[in-house]
């Protein structure tokens, strides 16, 4: 995958999403939780940033051990900032109710697809011969 190409779905991705997310917040009772969500897509926009690259440097190595490392860290560092961005936010805000996770959610989902696609094309690539 080219960086041209994962550029242009990461920001069709987010768009889509941030206009998604709007409509959502705008006639539901999610407003509130409108914070959350723009911290959340930043959040997740910075670690797919950081998958692809590092991805790419990975996935054609000759040891495919690095990239499997690879995808369990991205995943383990991932679970690990969502929680404590929910933790963070739930003790600074104090939502009125626990509906602040549904636009998270909805967030963690989207990428964790998108990323999901980066990785399994990255995963194609060889390794060049000698």
């Amino acid at each position: 995958m080219s960086n041209r190409r994962f550029y242009t779905q990461l920001t069709l991705l987010t768009t889509g999403l941030l206009l998604f997310m709007a409509i959502l917040h705008g006639f539901t009772s999610l407003a509130p939780y409108w914070d959350l969500t723009l911290w959340s897509i930043g959040l997740f926009v910075v670690i797919s940033l950081s998958v692809f690259h590092f991805g790419k440097i990975l996935a054609p190595a000759p040891n495919k051990n690095h990239y499997t490392s690879l995808i369990l860290g991205a995943i383990f560092i991932k679970m690990v900032l969502s929680i404590l961005l929910l933790l963070v936010y739930s003790r600074l805000t104090h939502p009125d109710s626990r509906l602040f996770i549904v636009p998270f959610l909805i967030v963690y989902l989207a990428f964790t697809i998108f990323e999901t696609v980066v990785l399994t094309r990255l995963g194609r690539l060889r390794a060049p011969e000698n």
